[in-house]
């Protein structure tokens, strides 16, 4: 397995990190073992690669735009066979600016690449989240708290919105409650769970966070940074 970490700083190359052997650094371009990295004029990133197997030309192409649209690629002879993901990774209204990239590859094959955003990181962390999701956090959300032989769960919801109660229920297990969120722009909804894995014959403990919002998170103000105990 091959690691490389490249950091991008106001929008060129600061730094790379790699295990293979660096040809050429500046701070719009970069080529590391087969891999072309460039800072496009538009401020876009992009990572091309390009390989033989069996007689076939294949590239790999990563690029991120300044809008935060990530895109993983493969074609082989030049035309598209897959594409791997193609998501935004920054909020709305944020640019391609500072970030740290990792790719992780074996042989000529892809395992990753990742984009982190070194301010969200930060965010995140002083928050205690686990996830950003960037939808509209207004809607129906499900309260449960359960304690059961074989488990538990236990589930918090904080917002900037409203909240309405549209239904309840309860037994000697469960206490369940189905909200409405109305006039949010965001959501903070933390889940701590235990359950049993069939699988492994073991309790698995799984404890997510998460911000739900359309907005750029780090514009969001006075986050109830309270857990579940």
């Amino acid at each position: 397995m091959v690691l490389q970490k490249i950091v991008l700083k106001d929008g060129v190359f600061e730094s790379i990190d790699s295990e293979e052997k660096i040809t050429n650094f500046s701070n719009k371009r970069i080529n590391v073992g087969n891999w072309c990295l460039k800072v496009e004029d538009d401020g876009s990133v992009v990572f091309k690669k390009n390989y033989w197997s069996f007689f076939r030309l294949f590239s790999v192409v990563y690029s991120i735009d300044r809008n935060g649209l990530e895109k993983l690629v493969i074609k082989r002879n030049g035309e598209t066979i897959k594409t791997i993901k193609k998501r935004k990774v920054l909020p709305h209204g944020q640019k391609l600016k500072d970030g740290i990239f990792y790719i992780e590859t074996a042989g000529d094959y892809i395992v990753d690449i990742l984009f982190k955003n070194t301010h969200l990181i930060d965010f995140r962390r002083k928050n205690y989240l686990t996830e950003i999701v960037y939808k509209d956090p207004n809607g129906k959300y499900v309260l449960r708290t359960a304690k059961r032989r074989i488990g538990y769960c236990r589930t918090k919801l904080d917002t900037d919105g409203k909240k309405h109660l549209v239904n309840k229920t309860r037994n000697e297990e469960v206490k369940q409650e189905e909200v409405s969120i109305v006039n949010a722009t965001w959501v903070i909804l933390e889940i701590d769970r235990e359950e049993y894995d069939e699988k492994s014959g073991k309790q698995i403990s799984k404890h997510t966070r998460e911000l739900i919002t359309l907005k750029d998170p780090l514009s969001i103000k006075n986050l109830n940074v309270e857990q579940l105990d």
